[in-house]
């Protein structure tokens, strides 16, 4: 678009859209992430060994009284241990969850697999989104900040914000077994890679929640024929409009080549909208990877 430059009408009409094409939103806007945050949630209890991937707590009802607030879930979910509270994405289980092991707990384990932080992407004016702590907590809320603050946490929402990029950057901890390459746009022959410190075990007990939920839980639109796709959905509330849709994954499960996340603005449920389109991407990749594959072969 920019080779041939612009006349200063097509500058104008660029610059000036509510749609703001130039504006990279993968590395500069920043959202609450919504369910997809859950796996980090249940990735910190794990690796704090605080839980293991049989707890349960108080069965899911729909809705969950805290004080006279009602936190709410979108499904009646019933009684769930870890696993399948990741394949069904129960709000209940995750609040308490997240009131459970505690803000210092979530807060250690999610920043060292990188929230908070700019992911060194070699791209200008990249944003850090925030991760809230302890400290930032009582300073913006006071001593009396409540569990009702660890409840949105824990399902993504309320303070914490993400680029979509630092999100995908988070994912491929599952992905890579606990290593995380540090982004590049351009191509090098060695990367860097950022060793977190979370367990195998841990994160191996996440991976069995994340097949699930394309396999049969709330991702099943992101299925890849012949290929096993871990993944999460995500919603996300937006006070200017409808939600936002998400969906972050890799395929196959067992050897990743392909790590995939869509958000989908004013668009709903990240179940109906973002996963489908997720699942497109990665069936194209993996099919033609396969066929360059074989034509080597032959």
């Amino acid at each position: 678009l920019f080779v041939h430059g612009l006349e200063k009408k097509e500058w104008q009409i660029l610059n000036n859209s509510p749609d703001a094409p130039l504006y990279n939103r993968a590395i500069m806007s920043c959202y609450p992430c919504g369910s997809t945050f859950k796996p980090f949630v249940a990735l910190a209890a794990l690796d704090s060994k605080m839980i293991t991937k049989e707890k349960c707590f108080t069965p899911c009802r729909g809705k969950y009284r805290l004080g006279r607030r009602i936190f709410k879930c979108w499904k009646t979910h019933g009684k769930l241990n870890l696993v399948n509270a990741i394949i069904y994405s129960c709000d209940i289980y995750f609040y308490q969850l997240g009131s459970y092991i505690g803000i210092d707990t979530l807060f250690s384990r999610a920043n060292d697999i990188g929230f908070g932080k700019r992911t060194l992407i070699d791209l200008p004016n990249e944003k850090s989104g925030f991760l809230p702590n302890r400290q930032w907590l009582e300073k913006q809320y006071g001593m009396n900040w409540t569990e009702g603050h660890m409840f949105n946490l824990s399902i993504g929402q309320g303070d914490l914000l993400v680029t979509p990029l630092q999100l995908a950057y988070a994912f491929t901890v599952f992905a890579n077994n606990g290593e995380i390459p540090i982004p590049h746009v351009k191509k090098r022959e060695k990367y860097d890679y950022h060793t977190t410190t979370i367990s195998k075990q841990a994160i191996e007990t996440v991976k069995q929640g994340l097949k699930g939920v394309v396999s049969f839980g709330t991702g099943t639109l992101a299925r890849v024929d012949n290929f096993e796709v871990c993944g999460k959905t995500g919603t996300v509330q937006n006070p200017h409009g409808e939600d936002h849709s998400l969906f972050v994954g890799f395929a196959p499960s067992d050897d990743p080549q392909i790590l995939v996340f869509v958000f989908v603005e004013n668009a709903g449920h990240g179940a109906s909208i973002a996963a489908p389109i997720a699942g497109k991407i990665m069936k194209s990749f993996l099919i033609q990877r396969n066929a360059v594959h074989h034509a080597k072969k032959t």
